[in-house]
C-alpha cells in the first residue's frame, strides 16, 4: 500500500487529474530547484500537454502552458544556483543515502567538464543532470547572468519540445480520424505511449554509463 501511495506522486496522470495545471509548476520548481530528481519531469510536460490538447488540463492555449513552464524552471535553476553558493560544497562530503548518492554528483561534474556550458542546455533532458546542474553551477562560482541566459535558453527548448511532444500525440489521433471523444475514452494508451518516450533518455544514459564502465 506504500508502495502505491508513493507511486501516485510520481504519476503525472494522477497528479494532473487531482491537483490541476498548478501541480506542474510545483514539481517543476522543486525538481530543478531542491535537486528533487526523482519527480516526474520528463513525463509530467509531455502529459501536460496531451491534457492540454485534449482540453483535460484547464488551460487551452498550449503557448501559454509553454511559457509558463520555461520560466518556473528558470525559477527553480535559480534557486538551485543559489543553493549551490550557499551550501552545495557540502554535497562534496555527504554520505550516500536511499535518495542521494556521490555517483550522481560525479556523472553531473563529468557531464558539465565535457560539455561546458552547453551541458546547462543539454541537461535538460536528463532527470538527474537537470536537478543537480543549477547546484554545481552555484558550487563552481559561474557567473550568475552567464548561467541564467543558458538556463533560459536550455528552459524554453526544453518545455516546448516535451510539451509538444504530448500535445501533437492527440492532435495526431485525431489526424488519424479518431475522435476526440474515443480518444479520451483510451487516454491510457496515450499515456503508455508518454512513459516509453520519457524513458528513452535515461535508457539511453544507462547503455552509454554502461559502455564507459566496460571501456575503464
Amino acid at each position: 500500500m506504500i508502495l502505491l501511495d508513493i507511486f501516485k506522486f510520481i504519476n503525472p496522470e494522477y497528479l494532473l487529474k487531482t491537483y490541476g495545471a498548478f501541480v506542474i509548476f510545483f514539481i517543476l520548481f522543486v525538481e530543478t530547484g531542491c535537486m528533487a530528481f526523482f519527480l516526474p519531469g520528463d513525463s509530467l510536460l509531455i502529459t501536460a500537454g496531451l491534457f492540454c490538447g485534449s482540453g483535460l488540463l484547464g488551460i487551452d492555449n498550449v503557448w501559454i502552458l509553454i511559457t509558463a513552464i520555461a520560466l518556473t524552471t528558470v525559477a527553480g535553476d535559480s534557486l538551485g544556483y543559489f543553493i549551490g553558493t550557499r551550501i552545495g560544497v557540502a554535497l562534496y562530503d555527504k554520505k550516500d543515502t536511499w535518495y542521494f548518492k556521490q555517483k550522481y554528483i560525479t556523472q553531473t561534474r563529468e557531464f558539465y567538464d565535457k560539455h561546458g556550458n552547453k551541458a546547462i542546455i543539454i541537461g535538460k533532458f536528463a532527470p538527474i543532470i537537470r536537478s543537480i546542474v543549477p547546484v554545481l553551477a552555484g558550487v563552481g562560482q559561474l557567473k550568475f547572468r552567464r548561467y541564467i541566459s543558458y538556463s533560459m535558453i536550455g528552459a524554453i527548448i526544453w518545455a516546448t519540445s516535451m510539451t509538444l511532444l504530448g500535445y501533437y500525440l492527440f492532435e495526431l489521433a485525431q489526424t488519424l480520424g479518431i475522435s476526440q471523444e474515443k480518444a479520451k475514452k483510451n487516454l491510457h494508451l496515450f499515456l503508455l505511449a508518454v512513459i516509453f518516450i520519457s524513458l528513452i533518455p535515461a535508457g539511453i544514459g544507462a547503455l552509454k554509463a554502461r559502455k564507459n564502465a566496460k571501456n575503464n
